[in-house]
């Protein structure tokens, strides 16, 4: 077993392994609220998007390689100027600056800030839109509470699915 490094599972679901502490959400709730003040995040967002949870940590590293409470990649980590990922005030921060980034370049458009953050901004411009990605869009509607679905309407006023296929969730009516 990993030195209190979460090991996730292969849904992304992360659990602590035996006698390792998971911080509570209001263990970090004045970090984020500062942060998000700071960063002029919509109160309450930037927590959705860390989803502390009784299944998350400070350690957490996802499959990928995300690290801490919002699964920085490491090379955000360090655009983000975060130097410990592990370190909650760091990852907060750092998490802070590039939810604040994804907003700003995508017009406060959260859904697809919240997109952007969690596939990258290179996925949401090559599909217009929020990604198919399964993930993506299960992420993206909880944190957003919204609908994920990438419509968009052509010139002849017809609705059409943006990149391609509709996601494989959709449902025709």
């Amino acid at each position: 077993m990993t030195d209190g490094i979460l090991s996730f599972l292969s849904n992304g679901n992360a659990q602590a392994p035996a006698g390792v502490a998971v911080a509570k959400p209001s263990d970090y709730s004045d970090l984020i609220a500062n942060a998000e003040q700071r960063h002029g995040i919509p109160d309450g967002l930037l927590g959705k998007v860390i989803n502390l949870g009784e299944r998350s940590g400070a350690k957490a590293v996802s499959p990928k390689g995300a690290v801490g409470l919002g699964q920085l990649m490491p090379g955000t980590a360090r655009d983000m100027g975060v130097t410990d990922s592990t370190d909650p005030a760091q990852n907060i921060e750092g998490s802070a600056k590039y939810l604040a980034q994804q907003l700003s370049a995508h017009n406060n458009d959260q859904r697809l800030a919240v997109a952007a953050y969690n596939a990258g901004p290179g996925a949401v411009k090559k599909y217009g839109g929020v990604p198919p990605y399964k993930e993506t869009q299960e992420y993206v509607s909880r944190v957003t509470g919204s609908d994920t679905l990438n419509l968009s309407h052509s010139s002849d006023g017809i609705l059409s699915f943006m990149g391609g296929e509709p996601p494989e969730n959709a449902v025709a009516s």
